[in-house]
């Protein structure tokens, strides 16, 4: 259930936290709960799965080694002590804006969120740095999803409590048990800074960490937790955006775009996509333009956040994609599958890639 609370102590307590972990990576030892799910250790062998179990690294500890958030607590910004450059997530249910640090994504890579009827699974997974939020209803029932431990291609594999069956993140799909090959209904997530996000939505709800956890030795700090160590890529830059259809992904590279907001209009496969972004704010979005809409011209708007584009019928676009004002007001564009990834990561979960470009 969520919940907002007054805290104080965010810096205190991250610090605290962060000795904590290191002395866990020193002595590589770590004391479970009784509370922590059974051992599920699939063979290399192993039949039933989607994928080859010689990309998969199956961890030989239990299940929620990283221990994802279940209860989530969130505060205001201005109880809030994030830095203006803090990387963040924001995700729009009905009229609630939540705001979920990278910081405290990268140490749970889960939160089970819940808000009225949306039940969302944020999930980060920092060594192919992709963020991604997905519907947690399954066969009609809200169930939870928790960090399995195991990794596919280097990437996050979480498994649902309700069916234990395990998923791909990047791949957005089930691999392994009763709802194998099933597909995730991805969520629009935004990744941007904290600065951007205030000043956009300064009544959001900003996720905050309660938990007095200390992270497994599977659970490394921010500056050892990175897959660049797959080595070199035919990409020339470290992460893109990316927009995927099926086994396609059209890729944008973060200097395609000014200190200003930039605009384009492309197509991809069925998607008929309009592109907003700024290097300086930090942010990529890419919307799909509905049929009725497909005449549609689009501009950007400068200095007038949440506002970022307008289109030729007087209507101004925020950063989710509402109409906000003009006559479509109340209306809200669609959004693709789409975040960022490192190069590597690209490659491995669809080699039919393009740079939008190039």
């Amino acid at each position: 259930m969520r919940s907002v609370k007054n805290v104080k102590l965010t810096k205190m307590q991250q610090t605290i936290y962060s000795y904590l972990i290191i002395l866990v990576l020193l002595t590589t030892a770590c004391t479970k709960t009784e509370e922590q799910h059974p051992t599920f250790i699939p063979s290399a062998g192993a039949t039933g799965w989607l994928v080859p179990t010689e990309q998969i690294v199956f961890n030989e500890g239990a299940r929620d080694q990283i221990m994802a958030i279940d209860e989530p607590v969130f505060y205001s910004f201005e109880e809030a002590s994030l830095q203006p450059n803090e990387k963040v997530f924001i995700y729009q249910a009905n009229d609630h804006i939540a705001i979920y640090p990278l910081e405290i994504l990268w140490h749970y890579e889960i939160v089970n969120d819940v808000y009225q009827d949306h039940y969302v699974a944020v999930t980060y997974c920092p060594l192919t740095g992709s963020g991604i939020a997905w519907d947690r209803t399954i066969n009609g029932k809200p169930t939870t999803f928790g960090v399995s431990g195991h990794l596919y291609n280097h990437n996050l594999m979480p498994y649902d409590r309700a069916t234990e069956s395990y998923w791909s993140q990047m791949a957005m799909q089930s691999i392994n048990g009763t709802l194998s090959g099933d597909a995730l209904e991805t969520k629009p997530l935004l990744i941007t800074t904290a600065a951007v996000a205030k000043e956009s939505f300064p009544m959001g709800s900003v996720l905050y960490d309660t938990s007095v956890y200390v992270c497994d030795s599977v659970c490394l700090l921010p500056k050892t937790k990175s897959g660049n160590a797959t080595g070199s890529t035919l990409l020339s830059k470290e992460e893109y955006f990316g927009v995927i259809f099926r086994q396609y992904a059209l890729l944008f590279d973060e200097d395609l775009f000014a200190d200003s907001i930039c605009v384009y209009r492309t197509t991809f496969k069925s998607y008929n996509l309009v592109i907003a972004g700024s290097k300086t704010k930090q942010f990529i979005t890419a919307f799909l333009i509905p049929t009725g809409l497909s005449t549609t011209s689009f501009s950007p708007v400068q200095d007038a956040l949440p506002v970022i584009m307008k289109d030729n019928n007087n209507n101004l676009y925020d950063l989710m994609g509402n109409v906000v004002e003009g006559p479509d007001d109340g209306i809200r564009l669609d959004l693709p599958p789409s975040f960022w990834a490192k190069s590597f990561a690209w490659e491995l979960f669809y080699p039919e890639w393009k740079v939008y470009g190039e």
